[in-house]
């Protein structure tokens, strides 16, 4: 059997595509919308020679302590689409040299690739799976997973069996669900919360019976792997749901304004809910939208791009940050072709920067990982 470090390369390489190319990517392996960041990081556009250079840059003499990986999925939201160019945008944001620069200290595992329809193996018919199989890796019997939060869970489980902190760039908000529940039935982590900034609380049950949406994903990942706490941070004091109340906390006023205090009062009210491991999610709609207007709902007053960096660093050197996302980037709905300029994008690598360190705070190597964030 292969030891976790190798079963995690192994998977990458057979589920996942070169970092951007996971989404608008035509029969024949062409990503327009990715040249000029395959130029950029890759020095060509060519399909064969990115997906070699990709393949090239993990092979490590050591498994990096964080890994990064792109889930162009979009299949959740009942509002505008264009969250499938999230992990583009967000790479093209960093620009070349920046990515390399991660890409050397991280494991950039590349996207997820795009799979129209419902977000998981079991929620469709094992006929239509065994197709998507056979078309796929050759065999309806293979054992590989074919829906795209599938393979996400699948990549989660594995990277965290294999001692990797992973975060995930959406999408919509349905893959935090994937990223949940793949990080916890794997470590069997116990006293896991959750910190989620964004302007709605995503504690719906559903709509129209479907579990796991964009509005839905925190109640699926408590239904399958409790949580111990919610912590919500710029989301409306609206009433909550029964189901979580007597395990969610949130901040407002005067707290919410000071990004330290902020950070401090989320560490303590986890360590009091015994909490060993928590996972970061942030939707970007959560950032003024000035600086984030490319988004299917974009907060009309959101927190700035400094604030959050803050309570992310504040944050990781009190709480052992196990997984984190991004999610709802959705550059399409800029109108800009360039993306690598783009004001939401940029706010996005901000934060995947900030991220990555806090993923990497208490490791041996956690300076190496965490490179100037772009200004």
């Amino acid at each position: 059997m292969l030891v976790p470090d190798l079963m995690l390369i192994d998977r990458v390489k057979k589920l996942c595509a070169p970092p951007g190319s996971g989404w608008a990517v035509s029969k024949a392996g062409v990503a327009p919308l990715a040249t000029r960041f395959h130029e950029a990081a890759f020095g060509s556009s060519d399909a064969s020679a990115v997906r070699a250079a990709w393949l090239a840059s993990m092979e490590k003499s050591r498994l990096p302590d964080v890994g990064i990986i792109g889930v162009p999925y979009e299949g959740g939201t009942y509002g505008l689409g264009g969250a499938a160019g999230g992990p583009l945008g967000v790479r093209a944001a960093l620009g070349g040299a920046q990515w390399r620069t991660v890409a050397e200290r991280c494991l950039d595992m590349g996207d997820v690739p795009f799979f129209p329809g419902v977000p998981l193996d079991e929620m469709l018919a094992a006929e239509v799976v065994g197709h998507a199989k056979a078309a796929r890796y050759g065999s309806s019997v293979s054992e590989l997973p074919v829906c795209m939060l599938s393979i996400h869970r699948t990549i989660a489980r594995l990277a965290a069996s294999a001692g990797m902190r992973v975060l995930s760039l959406g999408g919509d908000h349905s893959i935090s669900a994937s990223a949940m529940t793949g990080l916890m039935t794997s470590r069997e982590l116990a006293g896991v919360g959750l910190v989620h900034i964004d302007q709605h609380d995503d504690l719906s049950t559903g709509r129209d019976g479907l579990e796991l949406l964009h509005s839905a994903w925190i109640h699926y990942v408590d239904r399958n792997t409790p949580l111990a706490l919610v912590v919500q941070l710029g989301v409306p004091d609206v009433p909550a749901p029964e189901w979580i109340r007597p395990r969610l906390r949130r901040m407002t006023g005067r707290l919410l304004a000071d990004p330290i205090a902020a950070a401090d009062a989320a560490a303590e009210w986890l360590s009091e809910a015994g909490v060993s491991h928590a996972y970061l999610s942030i939707d970007i709609d959560a950032v003024e939208s000035s600086a984030a207007s490319a988004t299917g709902l974009p907060a009309a007053e959101g927190l700035t791009v400094d604030h959050l960096v803050r309570f992310i660093e504040r944050l990781s050197f009190n709480t052992v940050i196990a997984g984190a996302d991004l999610v709802e980037i959705a550059p399409p709905l800029s109108g800009r072709r360039d993306w690598e300029g783009e004001a939401t994008c940029l706010s996005g690598s901000r934060l995947a920067l900030a991220m990555v360190c806090a993923l990497a705070r208490d490791r041996a190597h956690s300076a190496e990982c965490c490179p100037e964030t772009p200004g």
